[in-house]
């Protein structure tokens, strides 16, 4: 890959949130280790306009066609967790409060070695994306 078409975070611990600014059509590349086989929760916050994809693969960086795991995620179709929750007029007022983000989440299971993680922002905008993840 070019320099310039992806942003490096290093290694990221399990447990410990990252947060990155990703400009459009960049990955955002990380890694994780895990020492033994574990169902990892990723609870992933992004703009209520994002679309992001998020691929992991096994012991090298993943792209678009070489990945071990992908997650697709369109931030104009994920539901607010008020709206979800707020039933009659309470509904209708918070309706016209605007949401900066959503959160959202998937469970993945991962092997043990190092997992390489890239956050691809398929949007025209720069989005702030944050993960965190959670061994369950």
């Amino acid at each position: 890959f070019p320099d310039d078409s992806f942003i490096d975070s290093g290694e990221i611990d399990v447990g410990r949130r990252a947060t990155q600014k990703i400009p459009p059509g960049i990955f955002w590349r990380s890694q994780v280790f895990i020492d033994h086989p574990v169902h990892l929760k990723f609870n992933v916050s992004l703009g209520k306009a994002a679309l992001v994809g998020i691929y992991g693969r096994k012991g090298l960086p993943p792209s678009h066609t070489q990945f071990d795991f992908v997650e697709l995620l369109d931030g104009r179709r994920l539901l607010t967790q008020e709206a979800r929750s707020l039933e009659g007029p309470q509904r209708q007022h918070r309706a016209f409060v605007p949401l900066a983000s959503h959160e959202t989440g998937f469970i993945q299971y991962l092997d043990s070695g190092i997992w390489h993680l890239a956050f691809y922002n398929d949007g025209k905008e720069s989005e702030v994306v944050s993960f965190l993840t959670t061994a369950i």
